[in-house]
């Protein structure tokens, strides 16, 4: 992580951009093995031992642990007595869904759950597999990050205290670097940075 090298490392960075950066860490980060499933049976596609040799490529996992709340890499980054360069930083965040479409969302899921519940109850039946999905609605709860968030990262968590230059756009976490309202306004950034 790019606050590791300048921060505890000392590693000199004139300016710093960030997009969609977990600060405070993403309880998405827990998917991040059902995603490496994916992308491995994805690239069976070329051959097993292409698909072998990129899942080696990419690593233990380890952002995964590294990126969840409370990790203790994020908790040591974030520790208050740490040297900080806030005025290097600069932080472009996205939300996904305005606070009407977010309440149209968990409405929606709400209906969805209940109508779920109330067809395992018709079928009346007592076979396992219908015992671990009623279990499995009544725990079924989408994470802040969707609704507070660009889907992936939370407006807070994006936030690093204290940094003053912190722009907002109405995107998801992987439209953020590719919007070109986004790369216009961070190119004139880097322009004014350089002069």
């Amino acid at each position: 992580m790019l606050r590791h090298y300048v921060e505890v490392d000392g590693g000199d960075a004139h300016r710093v951009y960030f997009q969609g950066t977990p600060h405070l860490g993403s309880n998405l980060a827990a998917l991040r093995s059902l995603l490496e499933v994916g992308q491995f049976i994805g690239d069976l596609n070329f051959g097993f031992d292409a698909a072998l040799a990129s899942a080696i490529r990419d690593g233990h996992g380890q952002i995964s642990h590294d990126l969840l709340p409370d990790s203790m890499f994020l908790t040591y980054l974030n520790r208050p007595s740490r040297p900080r360069h806030l005025e290097r930083y600069a932080i472009y965040r996205g939300k996904a869904f305005s606070r009407t479409r977010s309440f149209f969302v968990r409405a929606a899921l709400s209906s969805t759950i209940k109508s779920l519940a109330r067809r395992l109850d018709e079928d009346g039946s007592d076979d396992i597999s219908v015992e671990f999905a009623r279990a499995a609605l009544d725990t079924l709860v989408l994470p802040d990050e969707i609704f507070e968030g660009d889907l992936c990262v939370t407006s807070l968590s994006a936030q690093f205290e204290g940094v003053e230059k912190i722009y907002d756009y109405r995107l998801n976490h992987t439209a953020l670097p590719r919007d070109p309202d986004v790369v216009e306004h961070l190119a004139q950034q880097l322009v004014s940075d350089n002069q």
